[in-house]
């Protein structure tokens, strides 16, 4: 079993209906979410009898909004109430919603919700959990094994630098407390080095040294954009921002929330393919350690949400683009 690899079978969700393209890298969020890669028999859902039987197509609706409920609550999961991903981007949205958003700053759930200026959605349950697992498992992982590879040497250095100095006495030491000093600061040159390393628009995950504790740490916070190969929603973005204004929510969800929200007098429709994602993920707890192994229940989606580069924008190569780490 690799790192990323973290199917279990005690929280596997089977969902009647959903299936997802083979050959996607590694499948990692499909296993936890729906079960083993490999095909398997759609699972029983087993109701109450009803006194009066359903006709056929009041079964396939139930059997859609169970579905539906199930790939919500999962979500929710991830989101750890921390995120909103099913309500400001999840596939029901109608285009509706999305303007709305947009002109009014209020969410499907009425909760204030501020834009960078584009209102989108998932086109379906398949392109959430595909671009959450490119985001994980591709992005952040080979990010990590980059930014591993290059700190490797600096941090040899300061592994040895360490052991002579420990092994040294009398005049020895002071020689030997001198150069772990300067092994020191040539890794943190290393790890700003990294920080803004990029080849071929693969960039290496940002980290940084704690002094405190002496080690090299990944941040608590992490915004990345990555590019996917094809299509995965749609959207609008605003013309004629206004200014901020403070937005009070209202039903279901927003009643006593209120946020400064920038709205805008127009909604359009988005003119360039919605290609990439814009994840925000925060690492749960205060145990950041670079080299501790790292899958998905370790993080929150804080936010992840299609977008793309307006036509006659720059155009990304496949894969992800740029990091941020903060906090």
């Amino acid at each position: 079993m690799s790192d990323w690899d973290i199917s279990d079978p005690l929280t596997c969700l089977q969902i009647a209906g959903v299936t997802l393209a083979a050959g996607v890298a590694g499948n990692y969020i499909y296993n936890l979410m729906f079960g083993p890669a490999a095909p398997v028999a759609a699972p029983v859902l087993h109701f109450p009898q009803p006194r009066i039987a359903h006709p056929p197509a009041l079964m396939g609706e139930l059997l859609t909004e169970t579905a539906d409920i199930r790939f919500r609550h999962r979500m929710g999961e991830f989101e750890d109430g921390k995120g909103h991903i099913m309500a400001r981007h999840g596939p029901q949205l109608s285009d509706a919603q999305l303007q709305s958003r947009l002109t009014t700053g209020l969410d499907s759930e009425g909760v204030p919700a501020p834009t960078a200026g584009v209102s989108s959605k998932f086109s379906n349950r398949a392109s959430i959990v595909d671009t959450m697992n490119c985001v994980v498992a591709t992005c952040f992982h080979q990010g990590l094994k980059r930014t591993t590879q290059y700190l490797r040497p600096a941090i040899q250095g300061l592994a040895a630098a360490q052991a002579t100095l420990a092994a040294a006495n009398g005049p020895a030491a002071q020689i030997a407390a001198a150069e772990m000093r300067a092994a020191k600061t040539s890794l943190q040159e290393t790890i700003e080095a990294s920080n803004g390393m990029a080849t071929a628009d693969r960039f290496n995950l940002p980290v940084y040294w704690n002094n405190a504790r002496s080690r090299i740490e990944l941040f608590q916070t992490y915004c990345i954009t990555c590019t996917h190969p094809g299509t995965i929603g749609t959207g609008y973005y605003g013309t004629g921002p206004q200014a901020g204004a403070q937005v009070a929510g209202v039903a279901p969800k927003g009643i006593g929330k209120s946020k400064q929200v920038v709205r805008y007098a127009r909604a359009n429709a988005y003119n360039g393919p919605l290609n990439q994602t814009m994840t925000v993920l925060k690492l749960k707890g205060d145990d950041r350690i670079m080299a501790k192994r790292l899958d998905m229940r370790v993080f929150t989606f804080i936010t992840h949400y299609p977008t793309g580069r307006m036509a006659g924008g720059p155009a990304l190569e496949d894969g992800f683009a740029s990091f941020s780490g903060t906090g």
